[in-house]
Parts: C-alpha cells; structure tokens; sequence
C-alpha cells in the first residue's frame, strides 16, 4: 500500500499502521476494493481476491469497469464519482469472476480525499439474499397462478373485516368487479349475507384457526346458489382471514337425490312382506328390515356385524356359501336353504341376492319365506304318493319302493316279501256299522301293520280293505313265516270305535323275491294270487306262492278247463255265445291256455270266487 494513503506527515510508526490495516482488511467478510481517482484498483483484501478468483496482485492496476457486469467503465467511474458528494453511496450490482461467471454484490462507496483522492469499495457478497429473493418472487408468482386458477372464490379479509383482495373466479360468482370488493367491509357485500353470512363466520375463524360451513350466495345477476365457504386464520398480517368460495350446487343436490333415494328406499323396505338385510362381500350383515327381525326373531342391533352364517342350518350352511360364491362371482344369484331363527326354529327361505359396487361393494339380499310353499307340496305329495284316510303310502308309491328295493337288493341272497293282505268279510261290517265305524277300523288296522313290521318295512294301503306289506333284508323263508304269523295275529285283535269291540281278521298273500324273480307288477299280482288261495282255503289265514306252486296251480287250471268246459261248435275260439239260454257265457278275450286251435269244447269262465 502507498504510504501515502496513511496521511500526511507519517513517521516510522506508518508501517506499524499499514500492518493493522492489513489485518483489518484480512479479517473482513465483505471484499474491499480501493481505487483512485482513474478507476484503477490500487488495493484489494484477500476476501475479494477469493470473491473474484483473481490473485491480489492480479487485481492491482485493474479497471474497476473490468470487474463490474453490468455497467461499462464510464458508467461504473460516474457512480463513484457520485460519492464525493454524499457520505456513502450504496447500490446493487453483479460482479464477473475471472472465469466469467457472475454474482450478485452490494457496494458501499466512500470518497477519501487523501493523496489525490481515492474511493474505498466494500464489496458484499448478495447470493443468499439473492437467493432468498427469488424464492420470494417464486412463491408470491405461484401465489397468484393458483389464485388466479382456482376454481373456487377466494377473498382475503383484514382484521376489520375489510375485503384486502379477491381473485376472478370470485367476482365471477358474485358478479362484481374487483374494484367493487376490495376495501369494503365484508358485512357490505350483499351477495355474502347467507345466512349465515361470512362476517358472522369471522371471529370464529380467528379463534379456532379453521372454520367450514355451507351457506347461500345471492349473486348480483342469476339466481342463488349454495355454496360451501372454508376460513382459515393466518395468524398473521394482524389477523387477516382467507375465505375459499366454492359453488357445492351439484354436490347439494346430490345429496338431497340421495337423501331422498334413502328415505324412499327405507320406506320401501319397512312396507314390504319380503325380509331385507344388506351385507358387505364378506357375508358381515350391516343392516336388516324390520319383516327381517319379525320373521328371525333377532333384534337390529343383535344381528349388525353379524356373519350370516350365523342364522344357517347345518343343512343349509353349504348351500349358503355356494350362494355366496355365486353372487360374488356373477353379480348375483338365487337359492333356497334352510336357516335357524332365534327360538332354534327352522326358516326355511328363497334367497335372492344382487351386488352392488357402492361404497366399496354391498350385496343387497332378500329372502322370501318358503314355509307355506314348503308345506303346500308336502299337502301335494301326500295326496299323490298317500292314502287320504291312513297316511299310509298309496299304490303308486309302493311301487316306486319296491322298484327300488328291487334294483338296491343286494347279491348276497338277501331276501324280501311282498304280503297282500285283505280284511275278511268287511264289506259287511261297512253295511252293518257304517263307513265311519269302518273307516276307523282301517286306520287302526293300518297302524298296528306299521308296528309289527317296523322301520325295516313298508305298508301301504290300496284301497278299501286292502293292505300290502314290503319287507326286505331277510334271511329265510322262516323269518317270512314269523312276519306273517305276527301279522295276522295283529289283525286278530278286536278294533275299538267308541268303547265298542269288533272283531277282525285278514287273509294274506305272500310271494319272495329272489325265489319269484318277477319285477314289481308280477309280485303283486303273484301276492294277490296268493292272497285269493287263502281265503279260499277258509280265510283268516296265509299263503305263500312260489315258481314251484304256481307252475302246479297253472296245470291244475289247464285240466279242469279241459275237463269241465264245454267248447262252442263253431271254430272260432274264444268269443261271445248267447246260442240259447243255457248256454254257458264264454270268455271274449284269448287266455293264455287258449291258442284258437283247441278242438270244440266249450269255454266257461270259472265263477269268482267269494271275499
């Protein structure tokens, strides 16, 4: 450094200066640039040399223009010549390293008038604030996009309550201008009354911080709308409060659609005969119908958050998880099962069940009770496949029993019968009594049948007084023998209608199958056969038939044909004769005994014999 910059008259002690000004300058945190009256630089701290990249000595004897990147030499010479006449002079520039690069500096000029005059530069290094800056332009630019792009109002509003801004989505919705809201208070703007109105929101606002509610905008053209108004305190600026304005007219009517479409649905349910409950995909129940809890026996509030496998049967549990899968994977379904009601009760019901995709999916179930239908096809199947007076099954049911006993009898010689059996002489006591004494009788009869053969048989009822028995998983023929013996002995018992006994009988007809190995019409027919030896025998009693017996009985018929039919003269066989009144009546119909050939004897129907 010149000595002379240390003032006029200095004596040795102008080194022990010159070294605490360079400590001075050295310990800085701002560059500092001295520069004559020329615009060279003549000294220069270490800070600036690390500032600039320049070495110390690289900056001594520089234009100071050199280093400054926005103005020329002339303008940078004008601004320090500018500080010979204030104090300091203060201003914002950028400076240009040594490798070409720039950055932002604050420089404060002082002028010194020593050695000719000189200029003192110091040079503050501006980045961070530089920095900061841009991020306040940044935020206060995104400020005003997102205002300005909103599709909700906005209005910010001081701490007395006067309008400080608005964007143009709001003046949109009120049909104002800007300069019609900004300054008035916020009681003013009538388009804001409510109720309730945005000034009787504020101080709520600034006391919880946030503050929402729905109100009605009364625009200045066009007609009200509703509209959801959000408040939130900056706790800043004294207090000021921003308002979000949004237009909620379509979410509003929504709900009203909505509210109304549940009020109509609930009405809807709470009138019907059909009970409702609505699930969600995992079968737990969220809501049932009052038809739901009258028919279960459950309460509402037993039954929420209930799994509906709850209310199933054993029988029925499967049938509901396949419904389940059905519905689930197909969108919806129907079935029938069996559930249990509170009191253990069976519920038997037509389940019908749909999905729907709202709130993350519900499955709206109906189920219909089936109890009365249930019952209706039992009432048709009895009198399809039962006797009306016993209960017993009928004819057509019997066979359908046999037929299957038939096709299940197993291979290992296992035996089964079929008894035919009639009530001796009942018609009589139906003339003598009357049919309600007969009636009863038979359904006593008919019940002590069920009890003698049991669960391993079958006894049903043809009609009148004519029973027939199916017992299978016999052994032999004994075991038939014993049934029989128990059977008739059973009928033995007088009857009692009214205090009064009458005596009964049967006879019975017996055939066994695999020994008659006929299908289920010829063992009755073989059966009824049987049943007619026996009462010819002297009633009371039973008869078995077997291959055996019924080929002899079929010669014995063939001979006594032969031997007391008396065969027309004309060749034709087997038809009506009335030739004179003695002649016998003989049968129409061919017989198996009877091949149109036989010589001319003539044919008579052998008399029938007597019950």
């Amino acid at each position: 450094m010149p000595r002379t910059l240390l003032g006029q008259g200095a004596s040795d002690d102008g080194e022990s200066a010159l070294a605490w000004l360079e400590a001075v300058l050295a310990g800085t945190p701002d560059g500092v640039l001295v520069i004559d009256r020329s615009g060279q630089v003549v000294l220069a701290n270490e800070r600036y040399a690390r500032l600039s990249g320049y070495r110390r000595d690289e900056l001594v004897g520089m234009a100071v223009g050199d280093l400054d990147a926005v103005d020329n030499r002339s303008g940078v010479q004008a601004r320090h010549d500018d500080a010979e006449h204030v104090a300091i002079q203060v201003f914002d520039s950028w400076h240009q390293r040594k490798d070409g690069s720039v950055w932002p500096v604050v420089v404060a000029v002082t002028y010194a008038d020593v050695d000719g005059g000189h200029y003192v530069s110091f040079v503050h290094d501006a980045s961070s604030r530089h920095s900061a800056d841009n991020v306040v332009r940044l935020a206060a630019d995104r400020y005003r996009d997102l205002l300005a792009g909103s599709t909700d109002g906005f209005v910010r509003i001081d701490a007395d309550d006067r309008i400080v801004e608005v964007n143009g989505r709001l003046t949109e919705m009120l049909g104002l201008e800007s300069d019609e809201l900004v300054g008035r208070p916020v009681g003013d703007v009538s388009a804001l009354y409510g109720p309730p109105s945005l000034a009787q929101r504020l101080d709520a606002a600034r006391s919880e911080a946030f503050e929402r509610f729905t109100t009605t905008v009364r625009p200045t053209e066009g007609k009200p709308f509703a509209a959801e108004i959000s408040l939130t305190s900056t706790g800043a600026e004294g207090g000021h409060v921003l308002a979000f304005v949004r237009d909620v007219t379509d979410r509003v009517e929504a709900e009203r659609l909505i509210r109304e479409g549940a009020e109509r649905f609930g009405a809807l349910l709470s009138g019907t005969t059909e009970a409702f409950c609505m699930l969600d995909t995992t079968g737990v129940i969220l809501d049932v119908n009052d038809e739901f809890c009258l028919q279960s026996g459950y309460d509402r509030d037993e039954m929420i958050g209930r799994s509906t496998t709850d209310l199933a049967s054993v029988e029925g549990l499967e049938h509901l998880i396949e419904l389940s899968l059905e519905v689930l994977e197909q969108g919806s379904g129907r079935s029938e099962t069996l559930l249990r009601r509170k009191d253990g009760t069976d519920w038997p019901v037509e389940i019908s069940a749909t999905v729907s995709h709202v709130e993350g999916g519900r499955v709206f179930t109906f189920l219909h009770d089936i109890s009365e239908r249930q019952e209706a096809e039992r009432r048709i199947e009895a009198l399809a496949f039962s006797d009306t007076l016993t209960g017993l099954p009928n004819r057509a049911r019997f066979l359908d029993l046999l037929r299957d006993a038939i096709s299940a009898r197993p291979a290992d010689g296992a035996m089964l019968a079929v008894c035919r059996l009639d009530v001796d002489g009942f018609a009589a006591v139906n003339d003598r009594l009357g049919h309600e004494v007969g009636d009863a009788l038979i359904v006593q009869l008919g019940q002590r049948l069920v009890d003698e053969i049991g669960d391993g048989g079958v006894v049903a009822r043809f009609g009148g007084d004519e029973f027939i028995l199916l017992v299978t998983g016999l052994a032999d023929r004994r075991q038939v023998d014993a049934i029989a013996g128990r059977v008739l002995a059973a009928c033995r018992v007088p009857g009692v209608v009214d205090g009064n006994g009458y005596p009964l009988s049967a006879s019975m007809g017996v055939t066994i199958s695999p020994d008659d190995d006929g299908d289920a019409d010829a063992l009755l027919r073989h059966a009824d056969q049987a049943m007619y030896q026996a009462k010819s025998n002297g009633r009371a009693g039973s008869r078995s038939t077997t291959r055996r017996s019924r080929s002899r009985r079929c010669v014995a018929v063939r001979s006594w044909l032969h031997s007391n039919v008396r065969w027309p003269t004309t060749s034709s066989c087997c038809t009506t004769s009335h030739a004179s009144s003695s002649a016998p009546v003989v049968w129409s119909a061919p017989r198996p005994w009877c091949d149109g050939n036989t010589p001319t004897r003539g044919c008579s129907r052998p008399a029938p014999s007597s019950r």
